[in-house]
């Protein structure tokens, strides 16, 4: 798939939602139900598709490409899944109820579905998360998901090695049951168990790749086999209670190249797509196998520590681009200067205009000895061919508009972002795939100290409301607070939003039931070779 911005290329380095999984446990032999299960999918086409990175462990610490969660999201699940048309969606849970007593000290409690259960056949209960949770959040764990617990009662301290795993705001009671304490009101908490890495650990072991299949799961789908290098054999899990029964076995290739993977897909190798060249969009928007899909995510234009001092400059610079053209070139369903959040989330909708008079205004407002100098305008390799393209739009239209130059720089994504973090270009592109459906998991990033916080932005203002926002409970004031936020962020000039974001893609006809949602999961539980 393409992101486009529009349709630009999925740049975002938050794993959180969407980027990893977990394996546990060691399954000894295969019962006869999944033997079975095994011999009848066989029989039936097998789905294919495609991830340019391979997974150097199983381990969800230590997993950090999001492109493996379109296939660890579907041997392991947590609490809850989510979809776009129904929300959240019970897994492994049979409810959740979130209580607030009259100290505004929160509390979660989730019971356990009876049908649970691990690939082997025994039930996952209260300890299987409790081990799970703890071990994500202990000492010296460098997850991203640990922000996800970060809210939970003396999840900090734990952490930091300051307290025992034990102090976690999260027990057991009895084999059902799980209780959730809180140090600060969550209320996207309940979204936040939608993550692919909150699931339950049976045991504390990892198997090699090289023994994947003997990895206890619970998710609609068991490894089978993994050939490092190549490819990743997935089977239906028997004892996976929803979805359909009888699924068709699904191959994960490694490929890094995405013309090698459209070639295959032409020659039916393929049975998905995930990323559609932007040459092909036009021809292939009549085809029955073409989709675009809207994601929920945060992707900006940032200004560097080298304009931070240049409030005028970087107003002209916002201002002094064609938008509608950029969408044109891209074929975009998003329009360029508005926010890539889901329109839904906010009362209204605020976007940046093409206005030259402003930005030429504006210009002449800055010293000509900062006129006279190279800028630079950085982005990641990871985007591929359609991000360089569109760095050389913003680099021609500067040009053009106010005369100013650009170099264009392009790093490798983990040299990329340690240079955002350490000494960010001029101007640099970034993609943030949000961690839940919800704005305040957007505006967050952009907390002062935050960790990706790379355009530096400081704002009591913004401040205020971003903490409003994390406690507020009525959806209509949740908007009005996310459309203050985001005009307070854009209004100090600190950053371009790039539009709503659309994933592209081809899928085989010979298969239906797969989803993709906007939080950029795919899940094979209804997968069904078509008749």
């Amino acid at each position: 798939m393409r992101i486009f911005t529009g349709v630009f290329r999925h740049l975002a380095t938050s794993l959180i939602l969407s980027a990893s999984a977990v394996f546990a446990g060691v399954f000894v032999g295969v019962s006869l139900s999944q033997a079975e299960t095994s011999e009848k999918a066989s029989a039936l086409p097998v789905f294919r598709f495609h991830v340019p990175t391979e997974p150097a462990s199983l381990d969800p610490l230590l997993v950090v490409s999001t492109d493996a969660s379109y296939f660890l999201n579907n041997v392991m699940r947590g609490l809850y899944s989510y979809a776009d048309d129904k929300g959240l969606v019970l897994e492994d849970a049979k409810s959740c109820r979130l209580k607030l007593d009259a100290k505004k000290i929160q509390t979660v409690e989730c019971e356990l579905a009876d049908d649970a259960k691990w690939s082997d056949g025994s039930s996952v209960v209260a300890d299987d998360y409790v081990r799970g949770f703890r071990r994500l959040i202990g000492a010296g764990s460098r997850s991203a998901a640990v922000e996800l617990l970060r809210n939970l009662k003396n999840a900090g301290a734990v952490h930091s090695g300051k307290l025992p795993t034990t102090a976690l705001g999260l027990r057991a009671i009895g084999s059902r049951k799980l209780e959730f304490e809180f140090e600060k009101v969550d209320p996207d908490f309940l979204y936040k168990l939608t993550s692919s890495v909150l699931v339950p650990l049976k045991t504390d072991a990892f198997p090699s790749r090289e023994k994947s299949s003997e990895a206890v799961v619970n998710g609609p789908y068991r490894v089978v086999s993994w050939t490092s290098g190549r490819r990743v054999r997935l089977e239906p899990n028997v004892n996976y209670s929803r979805g359909l029964r009888e699924r068709p076995p699904v191959e994960v290739l490694f490929l890094e190249d995405d013309e090698t993977a459209y070639n295959l897909y032409a020659q039916g190798e393929l049975s998905y797509l995930r990323r559609l060249p932007t040459s092909e969009i036009p021809r292939a928007k009549l085809r029955k196998d073409f989709y675009q899909i809207p994601i929920a995510r945060f992707d900006y234009m940032g200004f560097g520590p080298g304009l931070t001092e240049q409030p005028h400059l970087r107003e002209a610079l916002m201002y002094g681009a064609e938008f509608k053209e950029l969408g044109k070139i891209y074929d975009a369903l998003g329009m360029p200067g508005c926010p890539s959040l889901p329109r839904r989330l906010m009362a209204d909708e605020p976007c940046l205009m093409f206005d030259l008079a402003r930005a030429k205004k504006a210009l002449a407002k800055v010293s000509p000895d900062v006129l006279t100098r190279r800028f630079t305008l950085g982005y990641s390799k990871l985007g591929g061919d359609d991000v360089k393209r569109g760095a050389e739009w913003w680099q021609a239209q500067w040009k053009k508009h106010l005369g100013l130059t650009f170099d264009l720089e392009s790093a490798e994504q983990g040299v990329y972002i340690a240079r955002l973090r350490t000494n960010a270009p001029d101007v640099f592109r970034k993609g943030i795939g949000l961690d839940r459906p919800t704005c305040l998991a957007g505006m967050e990033t952009f907390i002062t100290g935050g960790a990706e916080n790379f355009v530096k932005f400081e704002n009591t203002n913004f401040e205020k409301t971003v903490t409003r926002l994390s406690v507020e409970t009525s959806e209509s004031k949740k908007k009005r607070l996310c459309t203050d936020a985001m005009n307070e962020l854009m209004a100090q000039n600190r950053l371009i939003p790039l539009g709503r974001i659309h994933f592209t893609l081809l899928a085989s006809p010979k298969f239906t039931g797969w989803k993709l949602n906007e939080m950029n999961q795919l899940d094979l539980a209804r997968l069904r070779a078509a008749r």
